[in-house]
């Protein structure tokens, strides 16, 4: 009992203690705010009274505010009521006021002026920026560029630093208006939107507005109003490159509000900005204003309310498709700079695919202007209007028809030649060997680029790049005009087959044939789209078109009759490269013929597997369902949503020492320098710091472990941008408030507080600690794990309520957009042994003692696989896939009314449930190769299929083992109306899989009045069977699979078109395996 009442008193004690440290701090709080608010009203009346303005605004800027960009008027009063703190800024403001009024005419002095506004920018600063107009007394002098004289080089410099911060203001401005409408939708409270929205008016629809066109002033009108004179050549520099230079300031910062912020476009896209960025296009010569003017006229036209000036906006829309269209026209002698139709390209694209008020108006134009080809003579080119023809070429280009070249400047992304790098990396081309573009050897890389991350540069090829596409070409069905799916695929697909380019006077038409086939290619990237299209009785037609341009051994295969299975690339090298053949007057003549088959080529093929893939499509590539080591382009862009930086790992020592050995090698399945082992022998005790090179987290949940072979002293944690321990000192994640950290003897702690929560000892032998941040603004934790047991969450923001922590602190010390990235110090001492010595873990395959929790992701990226030319489409029907034989049927009921409650075996359909009645059940597939057996005595597997004029059925079987078992073999391969069909086997191919000796891979084509085809692992056959196709007669093929055999079979395909010889290669290679696997995901 008086233990308890002995705790009782002490708890009492320890709870009167910290409350009256409570009442202290914040009495000592509202005694600095006090403090703070008598001295800027002595301040003001000094100011007011002071007859020598020099001394004393000497004195104010030396002790009002130095130069800590982190300081803030309420700095150290945050605790004091909002009252007092607002009449704190109210003076503050009003001190600089003064300040300035009394300063203005010195240059230096304002600048001083803007140290002391240049403050956090939060929604109450803004508010006293407008009540004291601050913005409206620096604007003419400081920021305005219409009165700029060029020769003050001082001026010049001044006023260019007050428009940097003008430009501060209005992007924070923009910032907070946007953060006020979010606090109105999740807690109905937007105390200074109002007084923010009018400023922000001010700024857009006065300020910046007046400027462009007082600018716009001191520049030569152009009454021409065609979209002509954009080329660089007129160009010549002079003072209206001044000029450009201040207009080209404000269109940037126009650009960036309207493209970041919705609220800007939503109020801002009127006929003012319309009209005055039109006519700042047609009055400039610089390339990079009518950039930028055409750049957010495509943010803002969408956004314009239908009650403007309706024909003004359909004028420029028609003006922009002939402009394209003129451009592309190779009898027309007028064209514009490149980089300007590119971007005319764009806007009409965006147009068409939002909904707006000139939606309807250019689609309109668009698909009349394609229907327009079916009534152009394309046999006399001279006779076509040009209008027409130019309206004609800009809607097939707008569709996908134009292909943007390398160019300087050109954003591209690039396949790297080196395996350790598996994602596409951004760059821009930045110069252009034009030698070495003429040539025709396939070894030349013409093209000089500069990584964007690495800002490294290199020479490369054109098969290692592709151009980076801001605006995707459209879906069809979201056009809002009836039918346009229907009328433009009608339209090119005739178009494709009728144009004759067989004359040698036809670069002209194989330009435009080329254009609309690649314009089929864009259209066609939509599911739904290609269904409409598969149906059309041209599409096998325009697939055979489409990938017979074959002079530059683009492609080495069979043609597909199914547009889906041609690679983009060979379309896309065959279009870049009719420009050099046009330098050289060479003009190719098309032969659309079917590339005729190489039997030999098929037979001497060898199949080869990539590791990667087979992992990949195998059920158990992953070892846990967040994190896989090898992952899709689309799975990685969404696994490295919060992770910033370099892909790959590197461990640094901060701050950097070369003194320090180089890193071990550690990891099973993920090798990397890892390990770090110091042996220290100069000082009694010192901390070394390592964290992750250039690699940062500012969203999600991350974790990593440490692993301790020998134990020892560690800090484990998470720190922040400004960490910076000092070389030869004590101190270490943890230690200040830019990290937090834990470890086996101190407990948790950070730079203001320590806690007991772990007291065992330093680290056991082969001890490994998990750690977890999980970013979420306000709500950020630091959790930690020991040999896989959760300790419990260590860190927890402060102002987090709903979790319980050991220690609250604060964790946004760079705000709520902080980053953060994993450290360890690790202790070293002079003469104790086993120290200096840990390693980091990152893959979850190497978690084994401390595994990735469930939620969390590993800062080792998965694997880039690119899956492009992989794997073949989909079939129609697919059964007897998969690992999972209990899969493999589907059991019916038959109806009630049925007497006898039998139960149906169907074979299941892992496509489009076309079940069928087998008699067949489970157990007669073999549990360890998934074979289902079939016997001597029975007449095979029965397939019933609808006929149509293609077909593909693909099978893998396996001739149960029989003694004396032939070298080679005829077997009966299928009966099909009392005929018989059989093939030779080589029974020991080990053309797939070495451990697979007797296994067959066989595909069977039957084509509507040809022969069907069989190619059997790399052998290649033909059959004395000609296939009929009439729905009234034969609906049905019923064909009777391996008849007569013991024999197991397989992973049975169908499609109701004819596989290429490249996809029959891919179906071999990878076969059906992930049809089954996303059969079982959905």
């Amino acid at each position: 009992g008086n233990d308890n009442n002995i705790s009782t008193f002490v708890g009492n004690e320890k709870l009167k203690i910290e409350s009256n440290e409570i009442v202290k701090c914040l009495t000592r709080q509202y005694q600095r705010a006090m403090t703070r608010l008598i001295t800027y009203r002595f301040i003001e009346q000094l100011i007011i009274s002071n007859k020598d303005n020099n001394q004393c605004l000497n004195i104010l800027f030396m002790n009002l505010k130095d130069n800590n960009l982190d300081w803030h008027y309420v700095e150290n009063i945050q605790a004091s009521n909002n009252q007092l703190k607002e009449d704190i800024g109210h003076l503050y403001y009003k001190i600089i006021k003064n300040i300035l009024s009394i300063s203005i005419e010195s240059n230096m002095k304002t600048l001083c002026v803007l140290n002391l506004i240049n403050l956090n920018y939060n929604s109450m600063d803004l508010c006293l920026l407008n009540d004291f107009q601050f913005i409206q007394e620096l604007f003419n002098p400081f920021i305005s560029l219409t009165k700029i004289d060029m020769t003050n080089v001082d001026l010049i410099n001044i006023k260019f630093t007050v428009f940097n911060w003008f430009r501060l203001v209005v992007l924070k401005l923009c910032e907070n208006i946007e953060l006020e409408e979010l606090r109105n939708m999740h807690l109905g409270n937007r105390k200074f939107h109002h007084i923010l929205q009018q400023q922000c008016n001010l700024i857009f629809n006065k300020l910046i507005l007046t400027e462009l066109k007082q600018l716009q002033q001191n520049k030569l009108t152009c009454g021409d109003l065609s979209l002509k004179n954009a080329s660089l050549r007129s160009f010549v520099r002079s003072s209206k490159f001044d000029v450009d230079v201040c207009i080209d300031r404000y269109l940037m910062l126009l650009l960036r509000c309207i493209h970041l912020y919705d609220h800007i476009r939503l109020n801002y896209a009127t006929m003012d900005y319309i009209e005055q960025l039109f006519n700042l296009y047609h009055t400039s010569q610089s390339l990079s204003t009518r950039l930028l003017t055409l750049r957010i006229l495509r943010d803002l036209l969408i956004y314009l309310s239908e009650d403007t000036n309706r024909s003004f906006i359909e004028d420029l829309l028609t003006k922009i498709l002939f402009s394209i269209g003129q451009n592309f026209n190779l009898l027309e002698t007028e064209k514009i700079d490149l980089d300007i139709i590119i971007e005319f390209i764009y806007i009409y694209r965006t147009i068409i695919s939002h909904n707006s008020p000139w939606q309807k108006f250019a689609t309109k134009l668009l698909v009349d202007a394609i229907k327009s080809g079916m009534n152009l003579n394309f046999t006399s080119l001279e006779t076509i209007e040009l209008q027409q023809m130019n309206f004609f070429l800009a809607s097939i280009c707008i569709l996908g028809g134009y292909v943007r070249p390398y160019c300087l400047g050109s954003t591209v992304e690039i396949y790297s030649t080196n395996t350790d790098i598996q994602e596409l990396q951004s760059a821009i081309i930045i110069e252009v060997n034009m030698d070495a573009l003429e040539s025709d050897s396939s070894d030349v890389k013409p093209y000089l680029v500069q990584y964007a991350v690495t800002n490294q540069t290199a020479w490369v090829s054109s098969n290692q790049i592709r151009i980076i596409v801001d605006v995707q070409p459209l879906n069809l069905l979201f056009l809002p005009i009836d039918n346009a799916v229907h009328t433009i695929l009608d339209t090119l697909g005739s178009l494709a087959q009728t144009i004759d380019t067989s004359t040698i006077d036809s670069l002209i038409l194989l330009d435009i044939k080329c254009r609309i086939l690649k314009a089929l290619y864009d259209v066609l990237n939509y599911k739904q789209v290609i269904e409409i299209f598969m149906q059309k009785p041209y599409a096998s037609i325009i697939s055979k078109l489409s990938t017979s341009m074959n002079y530059f051994d683009l492609i080495r295969s069979t043609i597909p009759n199914d547009l889906r299975l041609f690679n983009r690339l060979h379309l896309e090298q065959y279009y870049l490269s009719l420009d050099r053949y046009v330098r050289k007057n060479q003009i190719v003549e098309n032969k659309f013929d079917i590339i005729i088959h190489n039997k030999n080529r098929w037979n001497q093929m060898k199949i080869i597997h990539d590791p990667i893939i087979l992992q990949y499509l195998s059920e158990t590539g992953s070892i846990d369902q967040d994190w896989k080591p090898i992952a899709s382009k689309s799975e990685i862009k969404s696994y490295k949503k919060g992770r910033l930086g370099n892909y790959d790992i590197q461990i640094i020592s901060v701050p950097i020492n070369d003194n320090i050995s180089v890193f071990e090698e550690c990891g099973i399945k993920h090798k990397f320098k890892g390990r770090v082992n110091i042996n220290d022998d100069i000082g009694n005790i010192r901390y070394r710091t390592f964290i992750l090179d250039g690699i940062e987290v500012n969203a999600g949940k991350w974790y990593f472990c440490v692993r301790l072979p020998l134990g020892g002293a560690a800090l484990i944690g998470w720190a922040t941008k400004g960490f910076n321990p000092p070389l030869h000192d004590r101190w270490g994640i943890g230690d200040d408030k830019y990290s937090w950290g834990f470890d086996g003897s101190r407990g948790v702690y950070d730079h203001r507080q320590r806690s007991i929560f772990y007291s065992e000892n330093f680290w056991d032998e082969e001890a490994i600690c998990g750690c977890g941040i999980e970013i979420d603004g306000k709500n950020t934790n630091i959790k930690y794990w020991l040999n896989g047991k959760f300790i419990g969450t260590v860190y927890s923001h402060s102002e987090n309520q709903t979790i319980k922590s050991a220690i609250k602190t604060n964790l946004l010390p760079n705000g709520i957009f902080a980053t953060y990235f994993p450290a360890v110090s690790i202790k070293v001492y002079r003469n104790v042994a086993n120290t200096g010595v840990f390693e980091f873990i990152f893959s979850p395959e190497d978690m084994t003692k401390c595994p990735l929790p469930k939620g969390y992701k590993s800062l080792l990226m998965p694997k880039l696989l690119t899956m492009e030319n992989v794997l073949v489409a989909y079939p129609s029907s697919a059964y007897l896939i998969g690992n999972d034989i209990q899969q493999y049927f589907y059991t019916s009921r038959c109806p009630k009314n049925d007497f006898d409650d039998k139960k149906t075996c169907l074979l299941r359909d892992f496509v489009n449930n076309q079940h069928f009645e087998v008699p067949f059940n489970v157990d007669m597939v073999t549990s360890d190769d998934n074979l289902l057996k079939l016997s001597k005595e029975n007449d095979g597997f029965l397939l019933s299929l609808d006929n149509h004029q293609e077909l593909t059925i693909s099978f893998d079987f396996e001739i149960s083992t029989i003694e004396n078992r032939p070298d080679e073999l005829d077997v009966v391969l299928f009966t099909l109306d009392d005929a018989i069909f059989s093939i030779h086997v080589c029974m020991n191919d080990n053309f797939i899989d070495e451990t697979r000796l007797y296994r067959q891979h066989v595909v069977i084509l039957f084509q509507i009045n040809k022969q069907a085809k069989v190619y059997i692992n790399n052998k290649f056959q033909t059959l004395n069977y000609y296939h009929s196709f009439d729905p009234k007669i034969n609906s049905k093929l019923n064909l009777r699979l391996l008849p007569c055999l013991n024999v197991g079979i397989r992973n049975l395909g169908i499609w109701t078109y004819l596989l290429s010889e490249e996809h029959i290669q891919r179906l071999f290679t990878y076969g059906l395996s992930y049809v089954a696997i996303d059969y079982q995901k959905l």
